[in-house]
């Protein structure tokens, strides 16, 4: 599964799909298997990358972080930020 993850992450993932495929692989990683650390790093790319144009995105990295309780005020102080500029 790994490598079928991965393949349509390099190949298919693209701007237009780039959000989509970040709820899939919050699914995946809510499953709590022997992918979680891999699927955690993929969203931090793809919320990273989608980040760019949409600020509000920052806020899913609560769903892969649910233990830091900073998160979720330093996620909106980001969202915040960002509609200023």
């Amino acid at each position: 599964m790994k490598k079928e993850i991965n393949a349509v992450y390099q190949n298919d993932v693209d701007s237009g799909n780039r959000e989509t495929f970040l709820h899939a692989v919050r699914y995946e990683y809510q499953k709590n298997n022997e992918l979680s650390e891999d699927l955690k790093e993929m969203a931090y790319e793809l919320i990273s990358e989608a980040a760019k144009t949409n600020p509000s995105i920052v806020l899913e990295l609560k769903n892969f972080n649910t233990k830091d309780s900073k998160l979720l005020a330093d996620t909106m102080r980001h969202k915040t930020f960002s509609k200023r500029k």
